[in-house]
């Protein structure tokens, strides 16, 4: 995965420096395309370029946050969590239990799992503090109960999971203190 982001830079730093680094030549014939068919690009070229914009910044998040979505899962050991638009069951996808850094072995590798996402799926990632918190009954939460209550929220929004999620943990905690750290992201397409 490291080898991966480390290729996913260099293009970024390779292509944004082509575009950084154009030479008079090439700016003198762009200026003078653009004068010289002005009106077919304004009305052909700009309309179609900001439909092109639009649906590249949509990809483009979509793409970091599942980026992210991978580094975090690989940080915590943690599982990816899928539920798709109007399934009552969650898709699990377990990270590569191996270390980052440290005294790794130089021929490890790292699963590479490719989801096909539909619009109204929602994926969740999650350190274990949700699932291991202790309530005032010293009853643990567990895995099974989190992804029961993932499934329990389906039908609210994204702001009133959070505010849900909220609330039922401080609900269960009951006075208890907090025993590890607790974060848990969710993204519905």
């Amino acid at each position: 995965m490291a080898y991966l982001l480390i290729a996913v830079a260099l293009i970024q730093i390779v292509v944004g420096s082509s575009i950084y680094l154009r030479s008079p030549k090439d700016i003198v014939r762009v200026n003078e395309i653009a004068q010289t068919h002005s009106t077919k690009i304004q009305s052909e070229e700009i309309p179609r370029m900001h439909v092109v914009m639009k649906n590249f910044t949509i990809y483009h998040w979509v793409e970091i946050i599942l980026l992210l979505a991978g580094i975090i899962m690989i940080l915590f050991f943690s599982p990816i969590y899928i539920i798709r638009k109007g399934q009552n069951q969650i898709e699990e996808i377990k990270a590569t239990k191996k270390a980052i850094g440290g005294l790794t072995d130089d021929n490890q590798y790292f699963d590479t799992h490719e989801l096909q996402l539909q619009q109204g799926d929602t994926f969740y990632i999650s350190t274990d503090g949700y699932a291991d918190q202790y309530s005032g009954h010293d009853k643990k939460l567990t895995t099974k109960k989190f992804k029961n209550i993932l499934l329990d929220m389906q039908d609210k929004s994204m702001q009133e999971q959070e505010i849900y999620l909220d609330a039922f943990i401080e609900d269960w905690k009951k006075g208890i203190e907090q025993i590890d750290d607790i974060l848990v992201i969710g993204v519905r397409l």
